[in-house]
């Protein structure tokens, strides 16, 4: 405010005396127009002080701006006889009034000693305080409501002269800034990684001066502060660095805002305490023991290992176990339990992770339904930290399974390899599901007495198609007509699990050319024993058997209606076990070879077959192996059809 004369307001007759109020800037009596001799100055308050425009108070009792201290002085030539000082509201309505004067008695104008008197007598000022103390109430003690208020000084003197000092204003004000601060979820506090790279603060509250907000560290340094202005405070967003912008190291960090009005009244404590910064990347390790699990194999389970770095920071974790997928489907084939979804996961329920940071387990390899997880998998971890970090892991891919399942496919249906280009050839193919790889397999071909008579096999991958033209693996042999050969079929994993499949490969009615003749030997009939008997039961024959022969004379009707031009005989042959002549004349040759012909030509007959159709009895003569060889001899029992133009 600048030095000046604010008012010069005349009260009285005395000419020559006129009172002044200045501002407090002045120490001295400030000089007049040179009419002005005598001034009355009030100087009001330090220098400062009177520089404002405003003063505020907070009547409030809590020792902060409770009153209004106005330090003030009146200078005159005259003596002071009255001062006033008054606090007026926003309507000009007194609220509080502090005065002082001398009061001096009415003078009668007739009586001239008592003009005399008071003529000589002599004169004095009223005292005056160095300041004026005012508390926020009315003169009756009552607390002024907040608001705007004005205040000014008078004073007079004993010549009536008057003077006034500036209005100056004064906010009462005893209602503190408010805010109002949402606190973040514990959650939302742990923040410094890739998915949480801040931390925003919702706050709101009143319009003042000046609001403050800090960042404080573990040791009570602030790292980061910002001011808001003649504003209310904004949502604050904190990104983990300090002022300058450099990224500060983790730890755990309080917020906090206040402000403080101008009439010193202050907000109420707000902030969020333990922040937690923490920018440190993270990692994690996801590591499987076995190739291959089988848990009814060799290795019944797999064990993980799961490795976490800052495990005390860890808000959540899974970890799962899942196929190694296409498009949604497991890679490996398989029957049984193949899934696309999760066949085993941990942890269940709000397990922790080990403050070690190290987590190791097994798993059994089955689906919590109880049957066995069939596929190849990949174990998966995932840990979200709760700065906000998510790492992730894979264990190498594993395969897991049941024992292999296996099947044998074989075309044509009537195999005859008998070179004429029909089916001469027999078509194997072999079919194994599994999940595991396979360690060998084996395709045995069994003579129809259970000898070995051809063999396929390998390791690991398996064929797609084998043939087979019916002879042994030596070469040497060939099928028997109308005979079953017997096969097996076995796969073993490299978990020491293993299928086996048996079937019969049925032998159609071999044509075979000799020089100009055509022979079909069918060593499968049977027969009663010593009798000639094929489609009755009695020793060595069974229903089973009764059915085959039929089944195998039906099959000779039918190839013999082949070659009609051709005649037929029916040959009966057996295997001279002894080797001797006795044997051969009284056993073989007798009646039991020429029967047995005889029934055989009779059953063609009934079955319409038209060629011209003999039953000749051979007996042993012409054995088609040594008789000594007790492994196939059995092939010299037989029933030879020999047909000639």
């Amino acid at each position: 405010m600048k030095n000046q004369n604010l008012r010069n307001t005349p009260k009285g007759n005395t000419p020559g005396c006129t009172p002044y109020a200045m501002p407090a800037p002045l120490a001295t009596l400030a000089t007049l127009a040179p009419l002005v001799l005598v001034t009355v100055f009030i100087s009001l308050g330090a220098t400062k002080a009177a520089a404002q425009e405003r003063y505020y108070i907070s009547p409030n009792g809590d020792g902060v701006k409770d009153e209004l201290s106005i330090p003030f002085s009146i200078t005159d030539s005259r003596f002071i006889y009255s001062w006033k000082f008054v606090v007026a509201d926003s309507a000009g309505r007194e609220v509080y009034t502090q005065d002082a004067k001398i009061d001096e008695p009415a003078i009668d104008p007739k009586n001239v000693k008592a003009i005399l008197a008071a003529f000589i007598k002599p004169k004095k000022s009223v005292p005056i305080p160095k300041n004026v103390v005012w508390n926020g109430k009315t003169a009756a003690g009552a607390q002024v409501p907040d608001g705007t208020y004005t205040f000014y000084f008078s004073a007079e003197d004993d010549n009536g002269n008057y003077g006034e000092s500036p209005r100056y204003t004064v906010i009462v004000d005893t209602t503190p800034p408010s805010i109002t601060l949402k606190q973040p979820t514990d959650a939302e506090k742990n923040f410094g990684q890739s998915a949480k790279p801040s931390l925003a603060i919702g706050q709101s509250g009143s319009r003042e001066d000046l609001w403050h907000g800090e960042i404080v560290n573990e040791a009570g340094k602030t790292v980061w502060s910002f001011d808001w202005r003649d504003a209310s405070p904004p949502a604050v967003v904190w990104n983990g660095t300090d002022n300058a912008g450099v990224s500060l190291p983790d730890g755990i960090y309080t917020y906090s805002i206040s402000a403080v009005d101008l009439a010193g009244n202050k907000s109420p404590p707000a902030g969020v305490t333990n922040i937690r910064y923490d920018p440190t990347p993270k990692e994690a390790e996801a590591g499987r023991a076995f190739a291959e699990v089988a848990p009814q194999g060799k290795t019944k389970s797999q064990t993980f290992t799961l490795k976490a770095s800052d495990a005390g920071k860890i808000d959540s974790w899974n970890f799962k176990v899942v196929p190694v997928s296409t498009g949604g489907t497991a890679v490996s084939g398989g029957a049984g339990n193949v899934t696309s979804e999760a066949v085993f996961s941990r942890p269940r329920g709000s397990e922790k992770f080990p403050s070690s940071g190290q987590l190791t387990f097994d798993w059994n390899g089955k689906l919590s339904t109880g049957g066995i997880a069939m596929g190849s998998f990949v174990g998966k971890l995932e840990i979200t930290y709760s700065s906000g970090s998510t790492v992730r892991a894979e264990t190498q891919p594993f395969a897991c399974g049941a024992p292999p399942i296996a099947a044998v496919t074989t075309s044509p249906e009537r195999f005859s390899p008998d070179g004429d280009g029909s089916n001469d050839i027999l078509n194997i193919k072999l079919d194994v599901q599994r999940q595991i790889p396979l360690a060998s397999w084996n395709f045995v071909i069994l003579d129809p007495t259970g000898k070995t008579f051809w063999t396929a096999n390998g390791k690991s991958d398996i064929p797609s198609a084998l043939t087979w033209n019916g002879k042994s693996s030596d070469g040497k042999e060939e099928v028997e007509s109308a005979m079953d050969y017997p096969y097996i079929f076995t796969v073993q994993d490299t978990q020491e699990q293993t299928a086996e499949v048996k079937g019969i490969i049925t032998v159609d009615i071999l044509v075979r050319r000799d020089g100009n003749r055509l022979i079909i030997r069918v060593p499968a009939i049977t027969f009663v024993e010593n009798k000639a008997v094929y489609d009755k039961p009695g020793p060595g024959l069974n229903q089973a058997g009764i059915e085959k022969n039929i089944r195998i004379l039906d099959r000779v009707a039918e190839a013999l209606q082949r070659y009609p031009e051709y005649r037929v005989t029916v040959e009966g042959h057996a295997n001279n076990v002894t080797g001797t002549e006795r044997e051969e004349k009284q056993d073989n040759l007798g009646p039991l070879s020429q029967s047995r012909a005889d029934v055989v030509r009779q059953y063609l007959v009934d079955h319409e077959v038209k060629n011209r159709l003999n039953a000749a009895g051979i007996g042993g003569t012409r054995p088609v192996v040594d008789r000594r060889d007790s492994a196939n001899r059995w092939k010299n029992r037989r029933v030879e059809f020999v047909l000639e133009k």
